[in-house]
């Protein structure tokens, strides 16, 4: 049943509407006399397809319109009107309306358009039936996802992989940490070993349930005691120890006073940014849950110890962290690395000064050669003069860390400065040969290929620097030179063709989606608008 509201302050008019309509199986009708009559109605009999006349006394139709659209924005707007006028027509594709009907109007122009709202709305309810579907599917895959993500997470993942589990999930992070969540319940009856096994798998569901609804994470599969858990960060917030342990008090007051369960320790593993060091962060999460200690929550970095290599391999990871920050200029977080590095290492004497002075050197000089080769700057490296005078050994560490994180800080500025100015070349480029080549079967990895480049950062820089897909960039661009054509009279099938679309049925419903009204019905009215315009000459 398609509920139709007809407005009009003339009733005769309403009558002759009446008759046309009301016999039409499938329809209900509602009329109205006036605009503010019109949007009360409409409020309550929420009308599928409206049809307005323009000229009414208070509010007139294209005000109520205009409001009927605040509210019911899926609402189907006819406008009906005496008069064939430009402006009414510019407030009508703003608007968004579906046709616009001249007075006197003929019945069987009135039933075509019936049919096509008809029709319209068939199509909406199918697309709305097929979301849902799909919507479905997506949440009986999401567990799967996610438990194939956070497998990948612990055992090694790549900035190619991540982004596209990020986009699946819907999730957007820069860093993250793992949880390890062990309880004990002493609250199961004595029974059977498969029983027992069932509560237990019961419970850990339940659990696993309630942490997913504490904060933003992904709750691994729930098979075994401890439960794992990684909480996804956008930035870092102070120290990486404070922000792991405010993440499981919540669960450890969760347990306690939701649950009743008091026997529960938590590991926590370090913050980490690199894709491939995330994993890193699980085991430490497990090695802290073993730690010997009477609190239940436990850190690793608050409580690791090291042996001679562990030194100089957490060493070598957080340079290689400062490494990447610097690499793809991200001035801030290579700050509150270096910070870290400092408040870390800052006091360390013989024999681990000779190493960590060995290796700031290395990251010193690296420093330098992504400035010549990224920034495209010719930047001499450093004289031994210099060197001396940076590693005077005469300074304290922590005086030697802050002189060389200065000289690191400088140049990322140079590399950050120099990635945007390649990020603004890469996307003119592209925009020129999309400006060249739109009328062709132009594809993403085409036009990385042109302005070599690859397809995942192309994608990216048109998201982060015009706001809109590639695919949204060249259709956009497509249908704006139809509409140039078209205003010239073009036919349509020749417009979908040269701007490089195949089928002229996918052209025209495109075409609809972005300015709602068909292309033969934009041309015929840009033309009339033209013939009206040369007649008042």
């Amino acid at each position: 049943m398609m509920r139709v509201l007809v407005a009009d302050d003339e009733q005769i008019m309403l009558d002759a509407l009446a008759k046309v309509l009301t016999p039409k199986e499938g329809v209900e009708l509602a009329t109205a006399r006036s605009g503010r009559e019109a949007i009360e109605i409409a409020e309550s009999f929420r009308p599928d397809l409206v049809m307005m006349d323009i000229k009414m006394p208070g509010i007139n139709g294209l005000e109520a319109l205009a409001e009927i659209r605040r509210f019911n924005p899926h609402t189907v707007l006819v406008i009906l009107s005496a008069y064939d006028n430009f402006n009414y027509a510019q407030e009508a594709i703003r608007l968004a309306v579906f046709d616009y009907l001249l007075k006197p109007i003929n019945k069987t122009r009135m039933m075509e358009m019936i049919h096509k709202v008809q029709a319209h709305l068939d199509g909406l309810r199918a697309a709305r039936q097929e979301e849902l579907a799909l919507r479905e599917r997506y949440k009986k895959l999401l567990p799967l996802i996610e438990n194939e993500f956070l497998h990948a997470l612990q055992n090694g993942i790549d900035r190619p992989a991540l982004a596209e589990y990020q986009e699946l999930l819907g999730i957007d992070f820069q860093y993250g940490f793992f949880l390890a969540v062990l309880y004990s319940d002493d609250s199961y009856p004595a029974t059977g070993e498969m029983e027992e096994k069932y509560l237990v798998r019961e419970k850990l569901e339940e659990l696993a349930e309630g942490i997913r609804h504490l904060f933003p994470c992904l709750v691994g599969p729930v098979k075994t005691n401890p439960i794992t858990v990684f909480v996804p960060l956008s930035r870092l917030e102070g120290d990486g120890a404070a922000t792991g342990t405010l993440y499981a008090n919540k669960i450890l007051e969760y347990f306690r006073n939701e649950r009743g369960i008091t026997r529960t320790r938590i590991g926590v593993g370090g913050i980490h940014e690199s894709p491939a060091s995330l994993g890193r962060s699980y085991q430490e999460a497990m090695l802290a849950l073993n730690f010997p200690s009477d609190n239940p929550i436990c850190c690793y970095e608050t409580f690791r110890r090291y042996d001679a290599a562990d030194w100089e391999s957490e060493l070598r990871q957080q340079l290689q962290e400062i490494a990447e920050a610097v690499r793809f200029g991200h001035l801030y977080r290579t700050e509150i690395l270096l910070n870290r590095l400092a408040a870390r290492y800052g006091g360390v004497t013989v024999p681990e000064r000779h190493i960590l002075l060995g290796e700031l050197l290395e990251l010193l000089l690296s420093t330098f050669r992504l400035v010549r080769e990224n920034a495209k700057i010719a930047m001499a490296y450093p004289s031994p003069d210099q060197l001396l005078t940076w590693f005077a050994t005469d300074q304290t560490t922590a005086a030697i860390i802050q002189n060389i994180a200065g000289q690191i800080l400088a140049l990322t500025h140079k590399i950050k400065d120099g990635r945007e100015s390649q990020v603004k070349a890469v996307i003119l480029q592209a925009k020129e040969q999309i400006d060249r080549m739109y009328q062709e079967d132009l594809s993403l990895d085409d036009l990385a290929q042109a302005v070599s480049v690859s397809p995942f950062y192309l994608s990216r820089l048109f998201r982060e620097e015009l706001g809109v897909s590639f695919t949204e960039y060249i259709t956009k661009l497509r249908l704006e030179k139809a509409l140039t054509l078209l205003a010239e009279g073009f036919p349509v099938k020749e417009c979908c063709f040269a701007v490089g679309y195949n089928d002229p049925n996918y052209f025209s419903r495109l075409f609809r989606k972005y300015y709602h009204l068909s292309p033969t019905e934009y041309r015929d009215e840009a033309l009339q608008r033209k013939e009206r315009l040369s007649q008042n000459e």
